[in-house]
């Protein structure tokens, strides 16, 4: 029984059986794999399966003009006329160099040169976004890691950032920034972290306040270490600011609180201040004071 495939031919009365098999059904024994293993140099691509590993690169050259027309142009088209949310797309490239590129002796999945001053590439898209540059694992967001690398030092046009904060660049250069550089005036040193000049009149440059015995309640010392209180007497206390030496340029300002009344008064003394509390009459008792020391100035 002849193959169903077979085609009878009759010829000068000589019957021949010819068993025709249909290129597009052709397959090597053992399926897909087995065919893609048994390609060699100078096969013919198949179509719908996969083809051999290749040890060499394979090389597809064209010499034609460019062409305005929607086909033709390019020595090799590959497009997807299907449509939808799920639409297939038109090539995918699959490799797996080490990092740097070309320039480190590892090729890239895709390289696209000119050798002349054209474009190497053209991106077009009729949707909102263009494309996806993704790194990593293309979920997890990656603050290190770059999207691209240039050497070009121009401006790239539509690339050039004209908003941080929802503020263009006059609009930023128009808002005020913390300020930078030396500190003037009353101050001293550099932004962001200056300091108020020494020799500055009326700066409060230290001071405290004290109970009636002579108990530090609080204090400060812009020179550094903290001041301290010594009762010496009744109505007598001596008040000293380490690393600050208080005398004739030095204005020290002392208050009686608590809500007692009395008198007060403050002279410097070695360094120092020396503060003396009295009673409404004059006599010298016991008193809560604040003392602020200021300075004169140069």
């Amino acid at each position: 029984m002849l193959h169903e495939n077979a085609k009878l031919i009759v010829m000068g009365g000589v019957v021949l059986a010819l068993a025709v098999v249909p290129l597009s059904h052709a397959e090597t024994p053992g399926g897909p794999s087995a065919q893609a293993a048994a390609i060699a140099a100078g096969d013919p691509l198949r179509a719908e399966v996969r083809n051999g590993t290749t040890a060499k690169e394979t090389e597809i050259i064209g010499d034609f003009n460019a062409s305005t027309g929607s086909k033709g142009g390019y020595v090799t088209r590959q497009s997807n006329t299907q449509t939808g949310a799920k639409a297939g797309g038109g090539a995918i490239y699959g490799c797996r160099g080490a990092a740097g590129g070309t320039a480190s002796g590892s090729a890239p999945c895709l390289r696209s040169v000119n050798l002349a001053a054209g474009f190497a590439f053209e991106f077009s898209s009729a949707g909102g976004v263009a494309g996806l540059i993704a790194v990593g694992d293309g979920t997890t967001p990656s603050p290190s890691a770059r999207p691209f690398t240039t050497n070009a030092n121009g401006v790239a046009t539509g690339l050039n950032a004209d908003r941080v904060d929802s503020l263009n660049a006059a609009e930023i250069a128009a808002t005020p920034g913390p300020p930078n550089g030396a500190a003037g005036g009353a101050l001293t040193g550099t932004y962001p972290n200056p300091g108020l000049a020494a020799d500055v009149a009326g700066v409060a440059v230290g001071g405290v306040r004290a109970g009636a015995d002579g108990t530090l309640a609080s204090s400060f010392n812009r020179s550094g270490g903290s001041p301290t209180v010594t009762r010496t007497g009744v109505g007598t206390y001596n008040v000293t600011f380490p690393g600050l030496t208080v005398g004739a340029g030095a204005l020290p300002q002392v208050t009686l609180i608590g809500g007692t009344f009395g008198e007060t008064s403050a002279t410097t003394s070695g360094g120092g201040v020396q503060v003396f509390t009295a009673d409404s009459t004059g006599a010298a008792a016991d008193r809560a004071f604040a003392l602020t020391v200021f300075s004169a100035g140069s």
